[in-house]
């Protein structure tokens, strides 16, 4: 997954990993971006969930299978984190630490307060 630099137009990896699928789903209010990371495409597959922060630095949030990360989305960030929702529950990413904060599968519609 390279990175483009939007004024110069330059690019460089960010994240690669032989053999994988690397999957954008958004990004924290610093621009940093949260990508999924399998080996497989089966729903049973192992699945990474991390925030990259730099070239070739990437912190691991979470994992799960495909089926829980792939059905995740990153629905908006706000003073609290950044918000995901899907089929597994809600999730908060903030200061650093993964939490679902709901088991029933929703996906936030509006700022939570």
């Amino acid at each position: 997954m390279p990175r483009r630099d939007l004024q110069g137009g330059a690019t460089l990896p960010w994240r690669y990993r032989p053999g994988s699928a690397v999957q954008l789903l958004g990004l924290v209010n610093a621009g940093h971006p949260f990508v999924a990371v399998s080996r497989g495409q089966a729903t049973t597959d192992l699945m990474e969930l991390f925030v990259l922060t730099g070239p070739n630095v990437a912190g691991r949030i979470d994992q799960a299978t495909v089926a829980d990360i792939d059905g995740l989305s990153v629905n908006f960030t706000d003073q609290h984190g950044t918000w995901f929702g899907g089929d597994r529950g809600i999730s908060l990413y903030g200061d650093g630490a993964f939490r679902q904060v709901s088991s029933s599968g929703a996906r936030p519609a509006g700022r939570c307060a």
